[in-house]
């Protein structure tokens, strides 16, 4: 599994949350962990097996938003050879949703493969630049429109509130120059939890709504998404039972373990 699908199995999952005040959706910061099982491999994938733990941190930092993420995973290819993929991320995105700070490492088999760090900016008409410092100096021009991670997750919950049935966005991950994304999303209807689970303390009376994105290059002419996600997604975006579809492989993600994050005095 490439950096890149790692960080975006990350940003898709729409596991941040944003300005409670700001929107009118009172958003839970949470610490959260999921098990990450192979759902299915296809002939000539070269995938034998996948198994990993993917650990989110989510913070309503004050001045912004905090979110930090590790992604591990054990890759067995198909001749029986073992990997293990180690992909960090941390991010600071600004409560008008104007800026992101960001910074992602990635090792394999212990051993660094890259590093991405930068600021993302954007304008009152919605495009912008992201600027990086690594892996070396470089911008990449955001369009008109552009979401970050937080504002994406947020438009996504007022799209199902308003009973929206699918909504198109462009969206920048901080993942590299390769991180613009078109997310189309579909979502399911809506219903209030009552189902004893992990989550349950953290959601109780929560409205849920399941969730389908398809994520394409933001250059793609073809019409191919890299990967696809579903997943459930309660009021206060905390998110469970996540399926990830790519070309050659999927993922089911289990929720193992939430727990609450006190809000700092501000």
């Amino acid at each position: 599994m490439s950096r890149r699908k790692l960080c975006i199995l990350a940003m898709a999952l729409g596991l941040v949350a944003g300005a409670a005040e700001a929107t009118g959706i009172a958003l839970q910061s949470h610490r959260a962990v999921y098990e990450l099982v192979l759902k299915r491999a296809r002939p000539g994938s070269g995938i034998g097996d996948v198994s990993g733990r993917f650990v989110m941190e989510w913070l309503d930092a004050c001045d912004g938003y905090v979110l930090n993420q590790r992604i591990l995973t054990r890759i067995l290819d198909a001749s029986g050879e073992e990997s293990v993929h180690d992909y960090r991320s941390a991010t600071w995105e600004s409560q008008d949703g104007q800026r992101l700070r960001f910074s992602t490492r990635s090792e394999v088999d212990g051993e660094l493969s890259e590093e991405v760090s930068g600021l993302g900016e954007l304008r009152a008409d919605g495009g912008g630049v992201a600027t990086f410092v690594k892996p070396e100096a470089a911008k990449l021009v955001l369009p008109a429109g552009t979401l970050f991670p937080t504002e994406h997750t947020l438009l996504l919950l007022r799209a199902a509130r308003e009973g929206k049935t699918t909504i198109d966005t462009t969206i920048f991950d901080g993942s590299g120059e390769n991180g613009l994304y078109r997310a189309f999303a579909v979502i399911g209807d809506t219903k209030v939890n009552g189902a004893p689970r992990v989550e349950a303390e953290l959601v109780a009376g929560q409205p849920v709504w399941r969730f389908g994105l398809a994520y394409f290059q933001h250059d793609d002419t073809a019409g191919t998404p890299e990967f696809e996600v579903a997943f459930r997604m309660y009021g206060n975006g905390i998110s469970s039972e996540l399926e990830l579809d790519y070309q050659d492989f999927s993922l089911s993600g289990r929720l193992a373990r939430i727990e609450s994050i006190p809000k700092p005095g501000c």
